[in-house]
């Protein structure tokens, strides 16, 4: 079975080695049960003239997980690219009940949704918000490019600071200066809002109502935040608890993570 990378290079996805990179991560999480039966929700379907290259990402992500479900949401009309094993809604992250409606409608309980809609800070809360609460214990909640254009200035400071108090991958930040705190708390971008959540393992936003963030910081178990090879990029991986006294409803697959830590790895 081919590997991600040559997939994402295969199908021309911005998630290869020669773009953005994000096939190294995806694989690094998901290498482990891509033989698994699951279900994976992806926001944002590629149109393309040529029919050939369309839905690309999805496509590869079939070939990936040979036994999975694949689902996408885009807010143009793209079912014409459905294939076997390959289905497709049209939602908008301008509406987050609506991209609920769409999973509860079609019996949709992702292991895995991947954010790679608009890229707009407030559609990726909101996103967040909505959509954690449909993800599968055990899951992961992937948000790609986290950075958004206007505020890469900003957010790219907020890295390099908060980066400067890990002694390593898998270390857990410590403690910060005063002015590292107040610029990190000055921002409600997504980027400074996952990172305040590695530190605090609080949800603050004022994008994200009160229940949703405790919701959010109650369930989530992993916050991994990864920069990408270029234009300082970030993608997130961000896993829910597996918690045993939740008990599942039919249908819904097992979990695909069990053993998380809440780290920053930059």
């Amino acid at each position: 079975m081919k590997n991600l990378a040559h997939l994402s290079e295969m199908y021309m996805t911005d998630k290869r080695p020669s773009e953005h990179n994000y096939a190294k991560y995806y694989d690094l999480y998901f290498s482990e049960v891509k033989n698994t039966p699951l279900t994976l929700l992806e926001i944002g379907v590629l149109e393309h003239p040529d029919r050939s290259f369309g839905a690309a990402s999805l496509r590869m992500w079939a070939d990936y997980f040979p036994n999975a479900e694949i689902h996408g949401i885009d807010i143009k009309d793209l079912t014409h690219l459905q294939q076997e094993r390959i289905r497709i809604y049209i939602g908008s992250q301008e509406n987050p009940e609506q991209l609920q409606s769409i999973l509860r409608d079609n019996n949709i309980y992702p292991n895995i949704i991947i954010d790679d809609g608009s890229h707009k800070i407030p559609h990726q809360l909101t996103s967040l918000a909505a959509l954690f609460r449909n993800l599968s214990p055990g899951g992961i909640y992937v948000i790609e490019d986290i950075v958004q254009f206007d505020l890469r200035r900003t957010e790219k400071k907020l890295v390099s600071d908060v980066a400067n108090f890990f002694t390593d991958d898998s270390a857990v930040p410590m403690d910060f200066t005063s002015n590292t705190s107040k610029d990190i708390f000055q921002y409600n971008t997504t980027l400074a809002v996952l990172m305040r959540y590695c530190i605090s393992g609080q949800i603050h936003s004022d994008i994200i109502n009160p229940d949703d963030s405790k919701y959010l910081a109650d369930n989530i178990e992993l916050c991994n935040i990864h920069r990408s090879e270029i234009n300082n990029l970030h993608i997130a991986f961000i896993s829910k608890k597996n918690l045993n006294s939740w008990k599942p409803v039919e249908n819904r697959e097992p979990a695909i993570i069990t053993t998380v830590r809440r780290i920053w790895i930059p």
